[in-house]
């Protein structure tokens, strides 16, 4: 119940992207279903307690890690604010329950020897598919792109003339990306080849024949890309994400700057890579001392 009006609300109101809107649904289902199980009644009815119980049963029974269960307990903490704000209950049960707590994971990235050699000499420019995959590389490792703002990017948010880069982000917030000399030259390459065919789609970046070019493709893409020259485990779009912000701040980017480009809301989610960038300073200092 209710549960079709939440996700309208995210979407319309709060601005989520369509792939959270997804996760949210999914986190939700699954909790109505083992909530009719256990308690043989529906979410908003449950009281704390029982909100506790169901979030042990869903972690046990799909043996989620303490990240995944928190996200679980955040939706089902956002449900409960929802059905307050517009009075379908009187008080967010959820509240209460506290978030396990996890290990903070240092940001994945790939180092600037790898970067540069394989933009350097991987990544040729010779047809259409060709141009795509430099141009995503590029488009990622150079503005710090999430992968859905890099498959939802329009030729109408390409300034080409001042060199910049509209990008609608998570909650429909827009920020403003300048790019460079390697990248200009790159998307007037791409969009050279792309107008030799008929493509009406307004989306930038599009497959082969035409249709949607999408997340899935783009992670295709960057894996077999990066994975002669990486672990697997790096052969992701949002590692090059994590590597633009590393690398702008190793070469004396202020943490601000990079909060805006990467569009934290927070500048505390930005300070993580200060401790990616220490940990570099170390590697090199042992390199240099290893005695």
């Amino acid at each position: 119940m209710y549960r079709r009006q939440f996700l309208e609300y995210l979407s319309a109101t709060r601005g989520y992207s369509s792939l959270t809107v997804e996760k949210y649904a999914l986190c939700l289902r699954i909790m109505k279903q083992e909530c009719r199980i256990l308690r043989h009644c529906e979410l908003h009815e449950l009281d704390t307690m029982s909100v506790r119980s169901l979030l042990t049963s869903v972690t046990q029974q799909r043996q989620l890690c303490a990240k995944s269960s928190n996200l679980y307990l955040s939706v089902l903490k956002s449900y409960f604010d929802f059905l307050v704000r517009f009075g379908y209950t009187q008080r967010n049960t959820a509240a209460a329950v506290p978030q396990k707590k996890t290990s903070k994971l240092l940001p994945q990235f790939i180092p600037e020897s790898v970067m540069n050699r394989v933009i350097d000499n991987e990544l040729p420019m010779s047809s259409l598919s060709e141009a795509r995959t430099r141009l995503c590389v590029l488009l990622l490792y150079h503005c710090g792109l999430r992968a859905s703002e890099l498959v939802n990017l329009k030729l109408s948010n390409i300034d080409i003339q001042n060199k910049r880069l509209k990008v609608i982000g998570k909650g429909n917030k827009e920020r403003l990306l300048p790019f460079g000399a390697e990248v200009y030259n790159c998307i007037c390459s791409y969009i050279s080849f792309r107008a030799k065919k008929w493509f009406g789609s307004p989306l930038l970046f599009v497959a082969d024949d035409g249709s949607e070019f999408t997340a899935q493709m783009l992670r295709s893409t960057i894996f077999k890309v990066f994975s002669k020259h990486v672990e697997k485990r790096l052969c992701h779009p949002h590692v090059l994400r994590h590597t633009f912000a590393t690398h702008m701040l190793n070469h004396g980017a202020s943490l601000v700057a990079i909060q805006v480009m990467l569009g934290h809301a927070s500048l505390a989610t930005t300070q993580i890579y200060t401790h990616v960038s220490t940990e570099h300073i170390v590697s090199q200092y042992n390199q240099a001392f290893k005695r």
